[in-house]
């Protein structure tokens, strides 16, 4: 009987440390899945200002050609007032840094589940690279050339053109070495671009195996 009664109170103990484990497993995973979602929402509107600053680089470079039919409307000031703009993007990564900081990794027992957040952190760390060179060239270049050219920003963040008088004319932008600035700007947004593309389809295959896994 005393025997019994000793297995039997390991079972119930073991019994319940697996409770505790689906139970706490279960909770990692909709923690994960609403990190994710959030991701996800964010990235494509990331993508969405990355094809407004692409679209108004091509408009800025447009009106600094020779003989070029565009002039100073409110598209084209609205291109070089988003050049003061610093969008950047830092995914959330709450639930993940809370499970491997505690030493709970042991609990996300899917193999491709754990592959597909893996490979979501390598493109992760990768575009968020590719963003502080950006960053670096919006900083060190495109700035520096447009405040040259007497278009600042007054509050730190945004420039207030008003038009015609306050951008200067094809002529000065060309001799000002604009078009070359933007032509590097637009081919490290193409590169940040992707980068970022690449991690919302890596987001999308991570909630794909959540919602296969019955995350809620």
């Amino acid at each position: 009987m005393i025997v019994a009664s000793i297995l039997l109170a390991f079972a119930i103990d073991r019994g319940y440390e697996s409770f505790e484990s689906r139970s706490e497993e279960t909770a990692i995973l909709a923690g994960l899945r609403a990190d994710f979602v959030a991701n996800r929402a964010a990235l494509e509107a990331h993508l969405e200002w990355h094809d407004r600053w692409a679209a108004g680089i091509a408009t800025a470079l447009e009106y600094t050609r020779p003989g070029s039919t565009v002039g100073v409307d409110d598209r084209t000031v609205l291109a070089f007032e988003d050049f003061f703009a610093n969008p950047t993007l830092d995914p959330s990564t709450a639930t993940l840094d809370v499970v491997e900081s505690s030493g709970r990794g042991r609990l996300l027992g899917d193999p491709e589940l754990r592959l597909l957040i893996a490979e979501w952190r390598v493109h992760t760390d990768d575009a968020v690279d590719q963003q502080a060179g950006l960053q670096r060239n919006r900083d060190l270049m495109l700035w520096p050339a447009l405040t040259a050219l007497d278009l600042r920003t007054p509050d730190g963040a945004r420039a207030a053109i008003d038009p015609p008088d306050g951008l200067p004319g094809p002529e000065a932008l060309r001799a000002a070495g604009l078009p070359a600035i933007l032509d590097l700007h637009s081919a490290l947004l193409v590169r940040t671009r992707g980068d970022w593309v690449e991690v919302l389809d890596a987001t999308v295959r991570v909630l794909e195996r959540l919602d296969a896994l019955g995350a809620r």
